[in-house]
């Protein structure tokens, strides 16, 4: 931790804040950003948890000892917003900053989000990262969500024989997204380009999913669109693995119904 937060400061921090500064400050050394070239840039951080475990026993304390006895140094982390605000003023970035919640999408809302800004002209670059943290207490809530097996014999764990249920896992990714003009100024070959991105949510419920693939073809379809390119132009899919059998299986769905025409 100390290598990219000071530990004084880290101490009152979730550990969502310090895998959002952590991702962040590793995206934006490796891009080169450095000096006055962080006073436009800006950061959105995507998280589906921000703070829960900082409102959790604030909400605790309060209920157990009375208002009295609650710290105001410890209050922030409750705000939702506290992990682009935490990024921004510990990295120096100046730019426009926001964090995005949505419960399992908010990493690619948050990449939507900046991606948009950029092609507004709001910014010509700017840090996207998606982070998360798994307090203890939070391993309740996904059982009364029902989101873990409740079959003890049924492994929680990605990749596991039997495994059934959400995979838990915490940490952080962040990339540095700018406009082509930004990252020819700064004499930088960018490591990709985006050329089409689609997003489309439809949750029945919280973590409830339909049977149908609507949603999944509508955000294909907008990709394609903005990269203005044919299903037969794609030479390679890559599956998101969503962590949920039930998602998984309904995208594996969607692969063969739509792309099995155009295979080569």
């Amino acid at each position: 931790i100390a290598r990219y937060v000071s530990l004084a400061k880290a101490r009152p921090m979730d550990r969502v804040n310090l895998y959002a500064i952590a991702a962040s400050r590793i995206a934006i050394e490796h891009s080169g950003f450095d000096g006055d070239q962080r006073n436009d840039l800006g950061i959105i951080v995507g998280t589906g948890y921000s703070g829960l475990g900082s409102a959790y026993e604030h909400t605790r304390k309060l209920h157990e000892q009375g208002i009295e006895k609650l710290s105001p140094i410890n209050f922030p982390g409750t705000v939702f917003n506290a992990s682009a605000g935490l990024a921004a003023i510990e990295l120096n970035l100046k730019g426009p900053n926001s964090t995005v919640t949505g419960t399992d999408l908010s990493g690619e809302y948050a990449l939507v989000h900046g991606q948009m800004l950029i092609q507004q002209g709001s910014v010509s670059s700017i840090a996207v990262t998606g982070a998360d943290d798994l307090p203890a207490f939070q391993f309740r809530l996904f059982r009364t969500w029902r989101l873990l097996s409740a079959d003890k014999e049924l492994a929680a764990i990605s990749h596991a024989s039997r495994f059934q249920g959400a995979t838990a896992s915490e940490g952080g990714a962040s990339l540095l997204v700018e406009n082509a003009e930004s990252a020819a100024a700064r004499g930088i070959s960018p490591l990709a380009v985006i050329e089409g991105i689609g997003i489309v949510n439809e949750a029945d419920r919280v973590f409830g999913y339909t049977d149908k693939t609507n949603a999944l073809n509508a955000a294909i379809d907008r990709a394609l669109e903005q990269a203005n390119i044919k299903e037969q132009d794609l030479a390679w899919i890559s599956s998101a693995a969503n962590g949920l059998p039930a998602l998984d299986t309904l995208e594996a769905k969607l692969y063969r119904e739509r792309f099995e025409a155009s295979r080569l």
